[in-house]
């Protein structure tokens, strides 16, 4: 289910040129909502999205406005395996 939605964060990273204009960002916003949801208090969802937490820095880095941080939030509340590592 969450591997779409990856897919389609890794290509907005990888469209250096593609311009950010209100509909691509308010879709990655969508995105990283429902990937937020996804994580929010289950631990086996937070263990599935964990190989890509660099993407999701790496999209908070290119584009604020995407809600990348909601999802990293998510993941590291009160979960101290991903803290301790």
């Amino acid at each position: 289910m969450h591997k779409p939605l990856i897919a389609l964060i890794n290509f907005d990273l990888q469209s250096v040129n593609l311009k950010h204009d209100e509909i691509t960002t308010s879709l990655l916003k969508e995105v990283y909502l429902f990937l937020a949801y996804f994580c929010f208090n289950d631990s086996a969802n937070r263990f599935i999205l964990r190989p890509y937490i660099k993407i999701f820095r790496k999209q908070l880095e290119s584009n604020r406005e995407t809600l990348a941080h909601l999802v990293l939030q998510e993941m590291y509340r009160n979960n101290r395996e991903i803290l301790m590592n």
